[in-house]
């Protein structure tokens, strides 16, 4: 399946997110929704930590010049401006409208649900877009981000800026669908929760940006950070490395393929199980690598935050309805899907041979076999 990149906007007025797809923006389920038992690894947390490398001397926020104004909150039903305590998006009562920053900047709020109706159902996920105002809808976000949002309703996590210029910063309600996964609850689609701007004078260094969080990537997570070194920071890096968080991903049933109305959650399946969304991507990494059930862009993602974490350059291949990897080893570039070799039996070669699915060192590896199992995706749209 192919990454989808929400559209920009414009000056921020009456904010209304229409006309793109954001099925695959969503990353909801977290440790206290989930009967998963964990026997090893460390324990789960939404904590966020700054991903090393990224601070400097005077980073971050700065005091001059000074912050001023204050958050711009919108109401999804009417898009009229409304206050902070009407919103169910709240950023810090402290957080200013325009400010100046450095390589990032750390954000926190809550997520909650206003409505006393509606007690049953919480928010899982914030998601962050930022765009460059001088461009507006003409360009794709900057970036993009997700923070979890744990059991008391907060969230806290840093905005990585990969370029200096004047940008928007916008929260924005997720399709009900997934924001509410246990009742349906209608909510206005596609509207932004909030904007503020940001004056970025120093980016994140271009040699660092491989680093970064991305969509649904959440690296930043500490959790996430911790399996990967608990798991892999022993072993030596290069390829055996690669292939030993590849031989996890593949192996069945540690971690399996399931269509998200087959995955055994409260309420998923019955809230899911009539709507056509089978493979559509509702997981961060975070989520996959704790849950470790998920269709493709799950096993990709899963993947690349490992990796990522680990220092690698990887990125996802996205085709018509499958998605996998690249990674950066050794000056090339190797092909890697998780998928098939864990879900073998609805891989093209319907055998379960984990060496014919990524170009780790198996002998049996071709390049040209895998591009052929592959050409059915085509067009491919490459991404981090």
């Amino acid at each position: 399946m192919t990454r989808t990149k929400p559209a920009a906007f414009g000056p921020p007025a009456l904010i209304f997110l229409l006309g793109f797809s954001i099925l695959t923006s969503s990353c909801q389920l977290f440790s206290w929704l989930f009967p998963v038992e964990e026997t090893d690894g460390p324990a789960y947390s939404t904590a966020q930590v700054l991903i090393p490398g990224v601070s400097a001397a005077d980073s971050g926020l700065q005091a001059s010049p000074a912050p001023s104004g204050s958050v711009i909150y919108f109401d999804p039903n009417s898009y009229e401006y409304i206050t902070r305590s009407q919103s169910e998006i709240q950023l810090s009562s402290t957080m200013p409208y325009q400010m100046t920053a450095k390589r990032y900047l750390p954000v926190s709020g809550q997520a909650l649900s206003l409505n006393a109706a509606d007690s049953s159902v919480e928010y899982h996920n914030v998601f962050f877009s930022i765009y460059d105002t001088t461009t507006g809808s003409s360009a794709a976000p900057v970036a993009q981000y997700h923070f979890p949002v744990d059991q008391n309703d907060n969230f806290s996590g840093y905005l990585y800026f990969p370029a200096t210029g004047s940008f928007y910063v916008y929260a924005w309600q997720s399709p009900e669908l997934y924001l509410y996964p246990r009742e349906a609850r209608s909510v206005p689609q596609f509207s932004s929760a909030l904007v503020f701007i940001v004056n970025v004078t120093e980016a994140v260094p271009a040699e660092l940006h491989y680093l970064l969080p991305t969509e649904r990537v959440d690296v930043g997570t500490q959790w996430v950070r911790d399996y990967a070194t608990s798991q892999f920071g022993h072993l030596p890096a290069g390829e055996a490395q690669v292939r030993a968080v590849y031989e996890q991903l593949a192996d069945y049933p540690t971690f399996s393929y399931k269509f998200y109305n087959e995955i055994s959650y409260p309420g998923l399946t019955s809230f899911y199980e009539s709507e056509d969304i089978s493979w559509t991507g509702i997981f961060c990494a975070s989520d996959f690598l704790r849950i470790k059930q998920g269709v493709c862009n799950d096993f990709a993602e899963g993947f690349a935050a490992l990796t990522r974490v680990l220092g690698y350059k990887v990125q996802f291949v996205s085709g018509d309805t499958h998605e996998w990897n690249q990674i950066f080893i050794d000056g090339r570039w190797r092909s890697v899907d998780a998928t098939w070799a864990n879900n073998y039996s609805e891989s093209p070669s319907g055998a379960k041979d984990i060496g014919i699915w990524a170009d780790l060192g198996y002998d049996d590896f071709s390049q040209a076999d895998f591009d052929d199992a592959h050409a059915g995706y085509f067009p491919l749209e490459y991404s981090y």
